[in-house]
């Protein structure tokens, strides 16, 4: 093949990157990106890029434009050219979008809208929320189990319950079940689960929600379920991470978790991160602390970052607290399990 294609998407705001993926389509080979992908910012953020494409010549390709939110994604035909040039094949995303009308003839601007058919939760819990922190993890003293994300979790069961959500699985997990290279014999398997639930659901929404060791490894669970292929998390929620001392990239051996080895680069549609910065400091953040809080990744990447003078063990406050305007990181967790119909 020795035509290219490639895409070029001109913004009002370089704020705007964050809430903008797309994925190239063609008519003969389908779907060219198994995941939604993040264009590649240019002159300050002005305008972004594509990859680019090997095609066939006269192969019909489009460029899938969609928001992390609410709004239907957009559709622009792209050029297959011998020499590659992007600039035949651009357009301006305009300031308002409810300009933007649908045009069946062409399919052009022709939005289809993703209907989830069931949706998943896991809720990760930390060092000692479900299972005690004992020898074998990192060498401190007998902690736990304090299930602070596990009464959360149930919490939102009922909350579901009462508001007659229809087709959910919500699931509690130890940071410990939702690291796939971990030896141990636990009862659970975040990863497992997902697949499974995935296979039943090829539609379906799959969520997860993490707090201190559970934030980081919620952050390499959503990694590891697109690396694989199985899927691409809908909203990833990482309370005050933790892990950049105890994962195994840390150099030294004793204080070492059953986390992912390197650093997580999620990629999900949607990524809320809260980072602690507490009024009062207290055992918790000094807990926190020790562990490695991970913030400056998050804090670039992440769809919203929020920093709150919550302490590290105020999980449900946190979860329940503003980060803009109108919501909070569970009232936009229920609106996406109220996706499904």
């Amino acid at each position: 093949m020795s035509f290219t294609a490639r895409f070029k998407l001109n913004v009002a705001h370089p704020a705007l990157w964050k809430l903008l993926r797309y994925r190239m389509f063609s008519t003969t080979r389908k779907w060219l990106d198994k995941v939604p992908q993040q264009f590649e910012e240019k002159d300050n953020g002005k305008y972004g890029l594509t990859k680019i494409y090997d095609c066939y010549e006269n192969e019909l390709i489009s460029c899938e434009i969609s928001f992390i939110s609410n709004m239907k994604p957009i559709y622009r035909k792209v050029a297959v050219l011998k020499d590659g040039n992007y600039e035949l094949s651009q357009w301006t995303l305009p300031s308002t979008l409810a300009e933007q009308k649908p045009n069946i003839d062409n399919k052009k601007n022709l939005a289809i809208e993703w209907e989830p058919t069931a949706s998943f939760i896991a809720f990760i819990g930390g060092a000692a929320d479900k299972y005690p922190f004992l020898k074998g993890d990192a060498k401190v003293e007998y902690l736990g189990p304090t299930e602070i994300v596990g009464d959360y979790s149930r919490y939102l069961l009922r909350v579901a319950n009462q508001k007659k959500l229809k087709k959910y699985t919500i699931k509690y997990y130890g940071y410990e079940e939702a690291y796939t290279s971990s030896s141990k014999e636990r009862p659970d398997n975040a990863f497992k689960d997902i697949e499974k639930f995935i296979q039943d659901n090829p539609k379906g929404m799959v969520n997860i929600v993490g707090h201190s060791l559970g934030g980081w490894n919620a952050a390499g669970l959503t990694s590891e379920l697109e690396k694989k292929k199985i899927c691409t998390v809908n909203l990833l929620i990482t309370i005050d991470p933790v892990g950049v001392i105890l994962s195994k990239s840390s150099a030294d051996r004793r204080v070492r978790a059953q986390i992912y080895f390197f650093m997580p680069k999620p990629h999900p549609t949607k990524w809320l991160s809260v980072s602690c910065d507490p009024k009062e400091y207290v055992l918790d953040d000094l807990v926190a602390d020790l562990g490695g809080q991970w913030e400056s990744y998050p804090k670039k990447h992440a769809t919203i970052f929020h920093s709150t003078k919550y302490s590290h063990a105020d999980f449900t406050a946190i979860m329940r607290e503003k980060i803009n305007e109108n919501d909070s990181c569970e009232s936009l967790l229920i609106k996406e399990l109220e996706k499904v119909k």
